[in-house]
C-alpha cells in the first residue's frame, strides 16, 4: 500500500528477482524496520570490483588548463 492507502497490484516477484541478482553477484539483501508503523527499508548490497576501486575518478589527475 502507498502512504495514501491505495492498494498497488503487482506480480509479487520483485523481492525474488532482487535476491537472485544479489546471489548471482555475491551480494546480500536484508530488511530494516524500526517499528511496524514506520514501514520497512529493503537493502541490496553488491560488492565493488577491486579493479574499479583502483581506477582514478573522472578528471582526477588530469592536468588543469
Amino acid at each position: 500500500r502507498t502512504a495514501a492507502g491505495e492498494a498497488i497490484r503487482g506480480s509479487g516477484i520483485g523481492l525474488s528477482l532482487v535476491k537472485h541478482v544479489a546471489d548471482s553477484h555475491g551480494g546480500k539483501t536484508w530488511v530494516e524496520s524500526r517499528t511496524a508503523a514506520a514501514g520497512a527499508t529493503f537493502v541490496l548490497a553488491l560488492p565493488v570490483s577491486k579493479r574499479f576501486l583502483r581506477r582514478p575518478a573522472r578528471g582526477a589527475g588530469a592536468p588543469e588548463n
